[in-house]
């Protein structure tokens, strides 16, 4: 259950086309950035629901 839950990281590891001298293409990267934004934000949105009514002062 927990490999469906988070994601793999390791589709983002580009260093074996480096070491292979291999090109990364462009659209590789832009699709690694939005999909990294995208898990960043909905960490955040669940991070605001879970924090939201939190008191944090003493």
């Amino acid at each position: 259950m927990g490999y469906a839950i988070i994601p793999n990281w390791q589709l983002f590891w580009m260093a074996d086309a480096i070491q292979n001298n291999q090109s990364i293409p462009l659209e590789y990267v832009v699709r690694g950035l939005f999909q990294m934004s995208m898990n960043t934000g909905w960490i955040l949105i669940v991070a605001v629901l879970l924090f939201d009514d939190r008191e944090l002062s003493a």
